[in-house]
């Protein structure tokens, strides 16, 4: 209907955040596996062949270790490991000051690309197991007690990129901070809060010459964070900014 407004779908759940494509190693003539992630933290694993013909694999949930959902996967080749982001699920403490754990801390996880069930396997060490396993038992003791009880949103990572040479990672943080982790250890190399970082408050000219417009993008000073990263070579990163 002419001048109608569309309607906007509120669960945006199912919606894909990574595709990601392997070689594809087991049978027939299959030659790609097509892995599908959503934000939900659903994965479906597919095999295609070169007619364009495909079959449902395997399927995943993260669920367990991202409650909230994955916001973003990539995947290295090389060392066969999926890297997930997502909300922290850990009491977030300042990945600078203790580097054991941090990147579960901050909401990264690595999983190990297995070729039969369970598929993927979380890489972690057994302080990690012992961790995650006594966290596991407090947080169903307090959902049994209080069945609508929610854990406060804490740190979570918004963007994953891999450098160019696949020994560095670079992370969004939803707080705004940005960071560099070692591959595949994921041992954390640089962390940067938003403000440390260079020109983060920069405002394009026209903004900051009208004084309206420049009220209004500090009323709204996530605009300031970062929406996108990527790789201009191995020495150097691309940021952009909701303020343009």
């Amino acid at each position: 209907v002419s001048g109608a407004i569309p309607s906007i779908p509120v669960d945006l759940s199912n919606a894909v955040v990574s595709l990601i494509f392997r070689e594809y190693k087991y049978e027939g003539d299959w030659s790609t596996e097509l892995i599908v992630i959503n934000y939900q933290g659903g994965l479906r694993s597919y095999a295609i062949n070169r007619d364009g013909e495909y079959k449902l694999c395997h399927e995943f949930v993260f669920s367990e270790h991202y409650p909230r959902g994955v916001s973003a996967a990539v995947y290295h080749h090389t060392h066969s490991l999926l890297l997930l982001g997502g909300c922290a699920d850990l009491d977030a403490t300042d990945p600078a000051e203790k580097n054991v754990n941090a990147a579960m801390q901050q909401g990264i996880t690595a999983w190990r690309v297995l070729s039969g069930v369970p598929y993927y396997k979380l890489v972690t060490d057994y302080e990690q197991d012992l961790l995650m396993g006594q966290k596991k038992g407090i947080l169903k003791r307090l959902r049994q007690l209080y069945p609508s009880w929610q854990t406060a949103v804490q740190e979570g990572i918004y963007k994953l990129k891999i450098s160019t040479d696949g020994d560095q990672m670079a992370a969004v943080h939803y707080s705004g901070a940005y960071s560099m982790w070692d591959l595949p250890s994921l041992r954390l190399r640089h962390y940067w809060p938003l403000e440390q970082q260079p020109d983060y408050d920069m405002v394009n000219e026209e903004i900051a010459e009208n004084p309206k417009k420049r009220k209004v993008m500090k009323e709204h000073l996530t605009a300031f964070n970062l929406v996108d990263s990527n790789w201009w070579s191995n020495e150097a990163v691309i940021l952009a900014r909701g303020n343009g």
